[in-house]
């Protein structure tokens, strides 16, 4: 599964929007869309996103282990 697809899945799993998604890692819902729909040839790293998702994970730990 090409992280594009696991973005998605982990998304909607916790029952969260592109748009929620795009706030809490300081990027735009038509970014966020763009990550799951468009996934990239040679990945790049952000300090900025993984710590966002981080919080994500933090945030909602317990819906995404239901």
């Amino acid at each position: 599964m090409q992280i594009s697809a696991d973005i998605r899945a982990l998304r909607e799993k916790a029952g969260l929007t592109q748009k929620q998604i795009g706030d809490a890692i300081g990027r735009t819902q038509a970014h966020v869309s763009h990550m799951e729909n468009h996934p990239a040839k040679k990945p790049r790293t952000s300090a900025e996103v993984v710590e966002g998702i981080k919080r994500l994970k933090r945030k909602y730990a317990k819906k995404l282990a239901s």
